[in-house]
C-alpha cells in the first residue's frame, strides 16, 4: 500500500510540473510578445504583472484557500453566471482538489517566466527579423521560424528551472489540502513530510528521495540535451 501511494505521489507530481510549467511558458510567451511593443504604462504593467512572484508561497496558498472556500469568491462568482446560489467544496473534492493548487502555482510562478521570455526576445537578433518583415513574412511566420528557434536556448532553461522548483512544490499542497482528501492531492514533498514527521518511516522516506533524485537528474539530463546539441 505504502509503495502504491509513493507512485501515486510521484505521478502526482509529475502531472502537477507538467501542466503548471506548460501552462505557464505559453500565458509567458503570449505577454512577452504584447510587452515587445512600447505602449503607454508599460513599465507600470510589467511591476504590476511581476507582483505575485514577490508574495511569500505560504500567503498565496493563504489566498487561494479563501478564494476557494466552500462559501469563497469563486463559487459566488460562478453563483453569479449562472444565475442561481451555487457551493462546491473544490478542495474536499478527490477530482477536483488538485486544481486550486496548481492554478495557486500558475499564478505565483508564470511572472518569472514572462520575464525570461521577454529578456530572450528582447535579446534576439533584429536583423533576421527585419528581413523576414521587408521579404513580407506574416507575424505568425515570423514567430514559428525564427522567433521560436531562436529562442529555444532560452525556453529550454527556463523548463528546467520551473520544472525542478514546481517538482519541489510543498506550501500550497500543505496549506489548501494538506495532501487530501486522502491521498489525492498528496506531491512526492507531501509524501515525504509525512512519511517522515507523521509515520517516523526515516529509512524509508531516505531510499524514496534517493529514487526521486535519480527521476529528476534523468529529466534535467533529458532537457538539457538541445542546448548541448544548439552549442555544439
Amino acid at each position: 500500500w505504502y509503495d502504491q501511494r509513493f507512485i501515486g505521489a510521484l505521478w502526482r507530481t509529475l502531472l502537477v510540473v507538467g501542466v503548471a510549467v506548460v501552462c505557464e511558458l505559453v500565458i509567458a510567451i503570449g505577454l512577452a510578445l504584447l510587452f515587445l511593443d512600447e505602449w503607454p504604462w508599460r513599465k507600470l504593467a510589467v511591476s504590476v504583472l511581476i507582483l505575485p512572484m514577490m508574495i511569500v508561497p505560504v500567503d498565496a496558498a493563504n489566498a487561494f484557500f479563501m478564494l476557494f472556500n466552500d462559501r469563497g469568491p469563486i463559487n459566488h462568482l460562478i453563483g453569479m453566471a449562472i444565475g442561481e446560489p451555487f457551493e462546491f467544496s473544490w478542495l474536499s473534492d478527490p477530482h477536483w482538489a488538485l486544481a486550486p493548487i496548481v492554478l495557486c502555482e500558475i499564478w505565483q510562478w508564470t511572472p518569472l517566466m514572462f520575464l525570461l521570455m521577454l529578456t530572450g526576445f528582447m535579446n534576439l537578433p533584429r536583423n533576421q527579423i527585419r528581413a523576414a518583415v521587408v521579404l513580407g513574412a506574416s507575424r505568425a511566420r515570423i514567430f514559428f521560424r525564427i522567433m521560436l528557434p531562436l529562442l529555444t536556448p532560452v525556453i529550454t532553461v527556463a523548463l528546467l528551472i520551473r520544472g525542478i522548483e514546481t517538482f519541489k512544490i510543498f506550501d500550497p499542497v500543505y496549506i489548501l489540502t494538506r495532501g487530501g482528501p486522502g491521498a489525492s492531492t498528496e506531491t512526492i514533498s507531501m509524501f515525504m513530510y509525512n512519511g517522515a514527521f507523521v509515520y517516523f518511516r526515516i529509512g524509508y522516506i531516505a531510499a524514496a528521495a534517493l529514487l526521486v533524485l535519480v527521476v529528476v537528474v534523468s529529466i534535467c539530463l533529458a532537457l538539457s540535451r538541445p542546448l548541448k546539441q544548439h552549442h555544439g
